[in-house]
């Protein structure tokens, strides 16, 4: 972020950002390699998996990634973890991996002659895997032997399975129909355990799927036809009789999801690098992230800030507020009048702000020495426009320059800075000769002064017989608090006297040279 610091009686902060242009941060990208999936136990332990047979690990929230060799070079589709040790990895060419020391190790399991898309397991003995080729496999001894629990016609792909619980879990997907040009689309949902599914078919590719409580399920996807391509949202609130859909018109498919809550939720685009947002369960979408080349593919959240989005060229994408800009200021201004200083600032959006301190320092005084001198309550989390504004009484400082910045706390105590403004020539209340310092000196000294209106100054520097030394200012000023330097060099010890004329306010201090 640029820093911009006008030196002048009025300042403006050309509009700028707390944090950054979005809310989604860039953590890796590995050319080539596509990342299908992604899995975090918590806000810091989290993997990746996709092309090549690649394992990304992270222990401190994506900040740092480590490869895993799993002993394979096959697509990975699908990454699973039943608590921080015991994990899953499916893909392609009938691989499956099993880990029981959260991923250090991984064991490739005996083949099971089926692509696979999809795994979860709800303990360490019963799993389910789904399908490249719309079968639903069940295990209740670990993986060590396998049963077809559900089977379908073979031109179906099952692409996403997502458990609530031991009992209750869906699993979807779709096909394209060659003879009438269209896709057609598949939901199963299970009871028990995986034992029994109930088949849905719809006209809607479905590519993600996630069962929020045992009301709500939404899945999204696809419609396409000759002619045109849609994106596509269902979704069913009485646990899978009846499902509502809403297309999203574009030439989209949407590839992955993540709902934190019912209302709050997260989709990715697959082809242009869109994030999407919604607050009211789909029916409205905000977009939070666009990167035009990037194929978005999964996203996942572990709390409602904390999530990653993973795609094309090793894209790893990290929120840490939810997908917003925490605060986003969209001006911030300083002015003087009076001996006073109006500090106004907007924000563009909020998010857990708590609100903002308002710091000043003296500036050639005390550089660097900042002093609080109050705080303005944030309105939390919003995305309207939001306005602000600070008094700052200066009429007591003998200062010429004064810097301010805003520091703005989260509720958690986290914070951050603004950029920092700089106010010259303040606007005083009155004439004003102040005492020189140091005072006595040598060899220089400085003198503050200060005029409330435009004016012709002079400051003359006498003896003590009254015989003029030196003029120190002799022209006209602006309203303001200024700052002259005399050095003593030419003149002896002793005690002198300078005066201030302006307009009609004559003022005269005394000071003393001691060489």
């Amino acid at each position: 972020m640029k820093k911009i610091i006008l030196i002048i009686n009025f300042i403006i902060l050309l509009p700028s950002v707390l944090y950054s242009q979005y809310g989604w941060f860039l953590q890796n990208t590995t050319p080539n390699i596509i990342l299908k999936d992604v899995y975090f136990i918590n806000s810091n332990l989290g993997w990746t998996v996709g092309s090549e047979g690649t394992v990304l690990k992270t222990t401190n929230g994506g900040t740092d990634w480590q490869n895993q060799n799993i002993g394979t070079s096959n697509f990975l589709q699908d990454i699973y973890f039943l608590d921080s040790t015991n994990g899953y990895i499916v893909g392609q060419s009938s691989t499956f991996a099993i880990t029981t020391d959260a991923g250090d190790t991984w064991v490739i399991q005996p083949p099971l002659n089926y692509s696979l898309n999809g795994v979860v397991f709800t303990s360490l003995n019963n799993g389910i895997l789904i399908t490249a080729n719309a079968k639903i496999l069940r295990t209740s001894d670990g993986g060590n032997n396998w049963s077809i629990a559900y089977s379908t016609s073979s031109d179906w792909d099952l692409n996403s399975i997502d458990f609530l619980d031991q009992d209750n879990g869906v699993v979807v997907g779709g096909t394209w129909d060659g003879m009438l040009q269209y896709h057609r689309g598949l939901i199963v949902i299970t009871h028990d355990g995986g034992i029994t599914w109930q088949t849905r078919i719809t006209q809607d590719y479905l590519n993600d799927v996630q069962f929020i409580d045992i009301n709500n399920i939404i899945a999204i996807g696809q419609q396409e036809s000759p002619g045109f391509e849609r994106g596509v949202i269902k979704r069913t609130t009485d646990g899978g009789s009846f499902w509502s859909t809403r297309y999203i018109q574009g030439n989209i498919n949407l590839k992955g999801l993540y709902f934190t809550d019912i209302n709050n939720g997260y989709i990715t685009v697959a082809w242009n690098g869109t994030i999407l947002y919604t607050s009211d369960g789909g029916l409205n979408l905000i977009t939070q992230y666009t990167e035009s080349g990037i194929y978005l593919y999964d996203i996942y959240f572990t709390d409602l800030n904390n999530g990653w989005a993973v795609g094309s060229d090793g894209t790893i994408l990290h929120t840490k507020y939810g997908g917003f800009i925490p605060v986003e200021l969209s001006s911030f201004t300083a002015s003087s009048a009076e001996g006073k200083v109006f500090l106004n600032w907007t924000t563009s959006t909020e998010v857990n702000n708590l609100g903002f301190e308002i710091e000043r320092k003296i500036t050639k005084v005390n550089e660097g020495n900042w002093l609080r001198i109050g705080f303005k309550e944030g309105y939390g989390t919003t995305t309207e426009t939001q306005s602000y504004q600070f008094i700052d009484d200066v009429s007591q400082l003998h200062a010429t320059s004064l810097s301010y910045r805003l520091k703005q706390i989260d509720f958690d105590g986290s914070y951050e800075y603004s950029e920092e403004v700089l106010v010259e020539n303040l606007a005083p209340i009155d004439y004003a000769l102040n005492q020189n310092y140091p005072n006595p000196f040598n060899p220089s000294t400085r003198i503050t002064y200060s005029v409330p209106q435009t004016s012709f100054v002079t400051i003359k520097l006498y003896d003590v017989l009254g015989t003029e030394i030196a003029t120190l200012v002799n022209e006209n000023k602006a309203a303001g608090i200024y700052e002259v330097e005399f050095n003593s060099t030419s003149i002896t010890s002793g005690i002198y006297f300078y005066r201030l004329n302006a307009g009609e306010y004559i003022e005269t201090k005394k000071m003393v040279v001691l060489k």
